[in-house]
């Protein structure tokens, strides 16, 4: 939720949410609709002691007999209060103060912020690259997503046959996206993936990045980015 008025946010796993990274202030309770959800990967205890300390406010992660679940108090209430302004809403959106607008779905908060905030691109060729990238990459999310979210008799619903599926994972999965972000900068030729300043895709882009860096070191694979210099440099250039 965009809320100028709103307190200084707690740290968050070592990483900002969008909100947090584009200089916005927003309220983390209850009843304002911020989405907080912890990064992909917190399937099992050793992820979920990353998040310690992280969640705040409308989540909360409940141990279950099976799996980590995310459980967000008070989301069926603020749902039929913003479902009268979009009745779309579902997590994620964004709530803006100033006009009234609820924006849901993930893409469409992307290409919302970056409306309002002048992050989606300032000429028609950097504006449709920054659109391409946000919705290619919203594949790779839902792949890296169903492999630490997997469904009931899926593999990697236990710690070893997660690093089984995770090695599986960066074997076959992560190549073949990351030769496709190594083509297109190679194409490009800019230092972010639409033009010479970071756009919305480009957060949405690198947290995938850091996500699978992250795993990969954790369970002691190689990096994944190793084999892809260009995507490799992006990567340090956007952290830095």
């Amino acid at each position: 939720a965009i809320d100028p008025a709103a307190s200084e946010p707690t740290g968050s796993h070592g990483r900002w949410p969008l909100l947090w990274v584009l200089g916005l202030r927003a309220a983390a309770s209850p009843d304002n609709g911020l989405w907080r959800l912890p990064r992909l990967g917190c399937t099992y205890a050793d992820d979920v002691r990353i998040l310690q300390g992280a969640v705040r406010g409308c989540q909360v992660l409940r141990r279950t007999e099976v799996d980590w679940q995310l459980v967000i108090p008070h989301m069926g209430e603020a749902k039929k209060e913003l479902a009268e302004a979009n009745p779309l809403v579902q997590l994620p959106y964004v709530v803006n103060h100033v006009t009234g607008e609820v924006v849901a779905q993930s893409s469409a908060v992307y290409l919302y912020l970056g409306r309002v905030l002048g992050l989606g691109g300032r000429t028609r060729q950097e504006r449709l690259a920054n659109e391409q990238v946000l919705f290619s990459v919203h594949v790779m999310w839902t792949q890296l997503r169903d492999l630490v979210y997997p469904e009931p008799g899926a593999k990697g619903r236990d710690p070893v046959a997660f690093r089984v599926a995770l090695g599986e994972h960066l074997k076959v999965v992560v190549p073949d996206n990351y030769e496709r972000l190594e083509a297109w900068l190679r194409l490009r030729c800019t230092p972010f993936v639409a033009g010479r300043r970071p756009c919305t895709a480009d957060f949405h882009v690198w947290e995938l990045l850091d996500q699978q860096e992250t795993m990969a070191k954790r369970h002691f694979y190689d990096s994944p980015l190793s084999n892809y210099q260009l995507l490799e440099e992006y990567y340090c250039r956007f952290r830095a």
